[in-house]
């Protein structure tokens, strides 16, 4: 069992850091790897992964009545506040996740809208 678990890495300046989220109805997830030496034509789940840091909670109260962005949003946005030690890199993170709206949110170059800001910063 102990040869199968997972080994945490140090974070590394020089590698890639990546940072995968999901959500459902009731919960949320976050993990934290790092990629030595990415390579921008291989497919991510074919890359060498080391583990950072894993998390997750479930939703409670009024968390369980947000829309389905705010719960796939809420991942990100609890990562960017929680585990700066290792996203905050020379090189940035790249976020992975399955809502393909959160691009529009969470993209450097676009414009969030003030009432989607302010659900999204709960």
């Amino acid at each position: 069992m102990l040869a199968s678990a997972a080994t945490l890495a140090f974070p590394d300046d020089t590698a890639t850091t990546c940072l995968f989220t999901d959500a459902s109805d009731v919960g949320w997830a976050v993990i934290v790897t790092q990629v030595k030496n990415y390579d921008i034509k291989v497919p991510v789940q074919d890359q060498q992964h080391q583990l950072i840091e894993c998390q997750s909670g479930t939703f409670a109260g009024s968390q369980l009545n947000w829309t389905v962005i705010e719960k796939e949003a809420f991942p990100i946005t609890h990562a960017c506040e929680k585990l700066d030690y290792p996203l905050l890199r020379p090189q940035g993170f790249r976020i992975f996740c399955d809502h393909r709206i959160l691009i529009h949110v969470f993209a450097p170059d676009e414009h969030v809208k003030k009432h989607v800001k302010g659900k999204l910063l709960r």
